[in-house]
């Protein structure tokens, strides 16, 4: 099961496999020049809780951003 480390009550929460909200699964935003997207890193998924946690995919459970 994946999981997102929730910073304000500092414990794991579940997390489901998501189309990243800020490039819409295309890993990088239509206006930049082939930069990777800042969220996701140009990987177009992103895992996210319920209560709005989310980390890309791939990285450490603690690197979690409130989006």
């Amino acid at each position: 099961m994946a999981q997102v480390f929730n910073k304000s009550k500092q414990r794991l929460e579940p997390a489901k496999k998501l189309t990243c909200p800020m490039c819409q699964s295309f890993g990088s935003r239509v206006t930049d020049k082939g930069e990777p997207c800042p969220l996701c890193k140009g990987h177009g998924k992103v895992m996210m809780s319920r209560s709005g946690w989310l980390r890309r995919l791939y990285a450490r459970q603690n690197t979690s951003e409130l989006f």
